[in-house]
């Protein structure tokens, strides 16, 4: 649409005077043979693509050159900034039918953390460039403990001007806290995942140098696109890494999120990658299922049409347009998690009238999006001999390319991978150890569990030893027998283990647990019947391997094996 106020006789002046005024302006070229977007994007922030039309932010910084360009341009009416309306307090505000200021918001995400302190606390991922604090909340029923539970990220309003989705975070926040004990399904993702949700990621873009909406923008205060600032996965365009990108970034990197979503306005689309490149991600089914779901669920929603641009709701992000440097990409490629890009809304400026709208529309579509981090296949990888943690790769051979494989996890040797429902050959690799083959089939819906022990290159099977000291403490004429087995091994700390007889072992025997250095930790005389399991409950063993002897006094014989304890 085109400005007319603000053209008279001369486009460029008008333009001028807008990106004056407002702090930017969007403008709408033809895509012609001419025009490249990879060209463009270079330059300019595009913020969208519809029918060959590009839609272009034009900041400050970047008018000037936009202009010498003598590009065939018409210039898009501002949205109106008087349906923006501000909340007056802060209960106001959290009746979410109005825009918070940024005091308010920030007593807003305190109220969460004191009035949920058991599932709720606030993480600050850092500050923007005019020092304004770029906020998250964690929600997880243990909230103050790192479990070995999926965790997931909400981000929105990387994009300043691109409103709604601010208010539809702080508003799932406050659902997902008030609903926690009470609804099945909120109870449930809080119990098994470490949900974190970043309502505001340009908090200058949005605020500006002031406490209320008033003239928002798409950049942050440097004029630079925050979703056109990651590391590009094609390497080849260098830019200057803003504070926010940087800041999120660590955020990230600290944690193991294996999937997240960042919330824009402007289009009504789920988009998921690659932005970049135009061939499909390795999980291209799987991508699409997700977003079909989250599109699918929002109509069912809606009482009018929403989301129904491109396929119905759902694009791959290249088929759309190519972009470069967009955190999905560089969360998906670099950092082995499995991002979206979702748009909530065709307007930026979401009316404060139509904020009740967005939430009945994406409610269950934000909470169905969480539970696919409970599906697919997980399980822990460990050292066949110490039990210890592995960090090892995963991977489907023929399958996977472009940095789609995941790995285990250092600290408890956990891995995730979701996946559409099929068949598949997962491989576990490590340096240093035999890589392992396991097959799977998965159907929808599904989680599959697989412990997995990966066995040293080099480990030869040893026969059991006998402790050298102090020696079997009976005095008896022993002959060694049959082999006993520890069940399970490893076992955990403070737990209960089954000690499974030699043949012919029965009786009163003597169990006797030495650790490495050969001290006895553990003695107890037991009766029992030929060929039994005898249950041990051994109190504070460290973690480590340890010797068990058994002694049978019937038959003067005795056994010996290894296990190990793990925390």
């Amino acid at each position: 649409m085109l400005w007319g106020s603000y053209l008279e006789n001369d486009k460029d002046g008008g333009l001028r005077r807008l990106v004056g005024e407002r702090g930017q302006a969007y403008v709408i070229l033809q895509l012609t043979a001419d025009i490249s977007l990879e060209n463009l994007s270079e330059y300019y922030s595009i913020s969208s693509v519809i029918d060959k039309n590009i839609e272009i932010c034009v900041s400050p910084q970047t008018l000037e050159h936009f202009i010498s360009q003598n590009f065939d341009y018409i210039i898009v009416a501002p949205e109106d900034t008087k349906a923006v309306i501000s909340a007056n307090t802060i209960d106001e505000a959290m009746l979410w039918e109005s825009y918070p200021t940024y005091t308010q918001y920030g007593e807003i995400i305190r109220l969460f953390s004191e009035n949920y302190p058991e599932i709720c606390k606030v993480d600050t991922i850092g500050t923007s460039v005019n020092g304004k604090n770029i906020l998250a909340v964690k929600i997880s029923d243990k909230v103050g403990t790192d479990e070995d539970e999926p965790e997931l990220f909400y981000s929105s309003t990387m994009h300043g001007d691109e409103l709604g989705g601010f208010v539809l975070m702080l508003r799932f926040v406050h659902y997902l806290l008030q609903n926690y004990g009470t609804d099945p399904k909120v109870t449930a993702l809080v119990d098994n995942l470490e949900i974190y949700v970043n309502p505001l990621a340009n908090p200058d873009g949005t605020y500006g140098s002031g406490d209320a909406i008033v003239s928002p923008t798409r950049l942050n205060a440097n004029q630079k696109d925050l979703n056109r600032n990651f590391p590009d996965i094609a390497g080849t365009v260098s830019t200057v890494i803003q504070k926010e990108t940087t800041d999120m970034m660590e955020f990230i990197r600290g944690r193991r999120f294996i999937l997240s979503a960042n919330f824009h306005s402007g289009a009504e689309v789920v988009n998921y990658p690659w932005d970049r490149w135009s061939r499909p991600h390795a999980d291209d089914a799987w991508f699409y299922n997700i977003s079909r779901m989250y599109a699918d669920t929002a109509h069912a929603y809606s009482l009018t049409p929403y989301m129904t641009f491109l396929d119905n709701g759902v694009t791959n992000g290249y088929d759309w347009y190519t972009t470069v440097g967009c955190r999905q990409d560089w969360v998906t490629y670099f950092m082995g998690g499995r991002e979206t890009t979702i748009e909530i809304d065709d307007t930026k400026l979401t009316p404060a009238s139509n904020l009740d709208s967005l939430w009945i529309r994406n409610r269950e579509s934000l909470l169905g999006y969480l539970g696919h981090a409970l599906k697919g296949v997980t399980g822990i990888v460990t050292d066949s001999l110490t039990g210890l943690p592995l960090k090892s790769k995963v991977y489907i051979e023929g399958y996977d390319k472009d940095s789609s494989h995941v790995y285990s996890d250092s600290i408890v040797g956990r891995f995730r991978r979701m996946l559409a429902p099929g068949e598949y050959e997962l491989r576990f690799a490590a340096e240093g150890y035999t890589e392992k083959i396991v097959s799977i089939a998965l159907s929808s819906n599904m989680l599959i569990s697989n412990d997995i022990q990966l066995v040293p290159v080099d480990y030869v099977p040893e026969e059991p030893e006998e402790p050298e000291e102090p020696g079997i403490p009976l005095s008896l004429d022993l002959q060694e027998r049959d082999l006993l087995t520890v069940f399970p091994n490893p076992v955990a700390t403070d737990s209960e283990f089954s000690i499974y007889l030699p043949t012919g072992f029965g009786g009163m025997v003597n169990v006797v647990i030495y650790d490495f250095s050969g001290s006895d930790v553990y003695r107890g005389l037991k009766i029992v019947p030929e060929n039994s399991v005898i249950m041990v409950d051994a109190p504070s063993l460290s973690p480590g391997i340890y010797f068990l002897v058994v002694a049978d006094y019937r038959t003067k014989g005795f056994s010996s094996t290894r296990f190990i304890v793990v925390d």
